[in-house]
């Protein structure tokens, strides 16, 4: 047995004792309380970087938003005087335990529900915020004896929802007043800070050394200053931990949002080195491209919500557990090998940056992974994904926004009866399983013949071209003139290609697909709504970006 199963049976069992010690607590001991948190801004806290040092300050930013939730939970657990067996699940900004279900029990939930808000609200305005609420369940679904466990997670959800939507109304009315939320607060006008471009309250302005250039101080707020020292520190293969009877205050120490949970990181024995983006890109040379990958699991809450309806709160606690092991871990590991950076990855979300090709790679190879991973426990989970390719010194954010618009294409594509379960880059996604891999194949025969300069790369120009001129409306040539240009201009590359007969068939493909259009896309077998003339043309930009990335390189060495 592997020390991941092992940890996670162990865990499951423990939690199985929390359910009893709870029950035996409670009322009747018939009943206990299910406790469930959500929180809220993670992404637009996490993308909200304007330094060109954003890669270096997101990983601490991805650390710190981890250590603040972690915080939460523990405030949670010591204020109802429970340990940590009682956690059913925690990733990725969201939650779930199970407390005691008494009067006192529910009274300390409030009482440190108010408390949480209020030291966050202290901390980062409105910028982050966490919904949190319970619901009572008997033991027997907390056991998986009855199918209504899935009912509870819905009320807890629906609970939970509500008061997202009411965010910060315990701080409102605690306060007093309206004016701290919805009046212009005053701000020093020259103080701006230099990682979120954000002004910076009065009395919350501090200078800090520039990392890439100790003889210049950068202006930031003091929560930005502790995330710079956690990015900084991380660099030094440290692990967060919680402070114990062991810590001697030799290491760094951050308290997240002043809960009053503090975290130290060990000194760690090497360094690993941070590269900006520009640098992630060198091999690029006059063509810098980075890739921006957003993936997460299709349909997770009603996949969960379904295992719910037959399982325990322990099989779904170990399943939660197996899911982050694969989104934190295994999916740092593919990244390492391929040369990209892990910025986040919670729950089942992850947002990654590379050079743009890698990440493709990269997009592919979790894509496989996680599809053997669900088959070995028997179920039909699947990815979405989305890549939005874009120059280094992009800001982050807009990368980031891009990216999510392309992963909102993958979420809605339909193909063979199926939707989701796909990647969108260059604005048009694919089905992994029916589409992604033969126009990926048709990208790499271009890529081969343009680099042994056996096609023009004007051939590839003339297909997007053309393309653009079709006037393809719902996957139909509305253009049909076009079909008459485009076999003239095939013609020609024919006879150009005289006696090379690899790329004479190749051509003929592509006229016998986009003019008479089958179930084939240069000889691959594909099941697609596209006209294959929309698929020869994502080819062609794939390719000759590519093409791109490979000639420059070649130029400059």
């Amino acid at each position: 047995m592997s020390e991941t199963n092992k940890f996670i049976n162990e865990k499951t069992q423990r939690l199985e004792a929390a359910i009893s010690k709870c029950a035996a607590q409670s009322q009747g001991g018939q009943s206990l309380l299910l406790v469930s948190g959500d929180m809220s801004g993670i992404q637009p806290f996490l993308y909200q970087i304007v330094s060109s040092k954003a890669a270096r300050n997101l990983k601490g930013r991805s650390c710190y938003l981890d250590l603040l939730c972690r915080a939460v939970v523990r405030s949670l657990l010591s204020a109802l005087s429970l340990d940590e067996d009682h956690v059913v699940c925690e990733s990725g900004g969201t939650f779930v335990l199970v407390a005691p279900c008494t009067a006192d029990v529910k009274k300390e939930l409030r009482n440190a529900v108010k408390h949480i808000e209020a030291k966050i609200f202290e901390t980062h305005g409105t910028a982050l915020s966490v919904a949190i609420d319970s619901v009572e369940i008997s033991v027997d679904e907390a056991r998986g004896g009855t199918t209504t466990l899935a009912q509870r997670w819905s009320e807890v959800f629906a609970k939970r929802e509500v008061k997202k939507n009411a965010k910060c109304s315990s701080v409102i009315a605690a306060t007093g007043g309206y004016s701290r939320f919805f009046e212009p607060q005053q701000v020093t006008g020259d103080k701006t800070d230099a990682i979120t471009g954000e002004d910076i309250a009065d009395g919350d302005a501090t200078k800090v050394k520039d990392i890439d250039d100790e003889t210049k101080d950068l202006v930031v707020s003091k929560v930005n200053e502790k995330i710079m020292k956690l990015g900084e520190k991380l660099r030094r293969d440290c692990k967060p931990d919680l402070v114990d009877d062991k810590y001697h205050g030799d290491d760094f120490v951050i308290e997240p949002a002043g809960l009053g949970i503090k975290f130290y990181l060990k000194k760690g024995d090497g360094e690993k080195k941070v590269q900006t983006f520009e640098q992630m890109c060198e091999n690029e040379d006059a063509l810098e491209r980075l890739g921006v990958l957003r993936m997460d699991v299709d349909n997770l809450g009603s996949k969960f919500q379904e295992y719910a309806r037959t399982q325990s709160l322990a099989a779904y606690s170990a399943l939660s557990y197996e899911l982050d092991e694969f989104f934190k871990n295994h999916v740092e590991d593919l990244c390492d090998n391929h040369g990209c950076y892990l910025l986040y990855g919670g729950g089942d979300d992850l947002f990654v940056v590379g050079e743009w090709r890698n990440v493709i790679k990269l997009a592919g190879n979790i894509q496989a992974d996680f599809k053997q991973w669900a088959k070995d426990r028997n179920g039909d989970w699947s990815l979405s994904a989305g890549v939005a390719i874009v120059k280094a010194k992009y800001p982050i954010i807009e990368g980031a926004k891009e990216s999510g618009e392309e992963e909102d294409n993958a979420k809605t594509h339909a193909c063979g009866g199926v939707t989701k379960n796909s990647i969108s880059l260059m604005g048009t996604p694919l089905n992994w399983d029916k589409e992604f891999e033969p126009v990926l194949h048709l990208k790499d025969t271009l890529v081969k013949f343009l680099v042994n300069d056996d096609l023009p790369k004007s051939f590839l120009n003339k297909v997007m071209i053309h393309a653009s001129k079709a006037a393809i409306k719902n996957h139909k040539v509305t253009e049909v003139s076009i079909y008459w240009h485009l076999s003239y201009d095939i013609k020609r590359a024919m006879k150009r290609a005289k006696g090379k007969d690899n790329v004479i068939a190749l051509l003929e493909q592509c006229r016998a697909d986009i003019c008479t259009p089958g179930s084939t896309l240069a000889g691959e077998k594909i099941e697609t709504n596209y006209h294959l003339f929309e698929l020869w043309a994502l080819a062609s930009r794939w390719a000759e970006l590519e093409y791109r990335s490979i000639k420059d390189k070649q130029k400059n060495q």
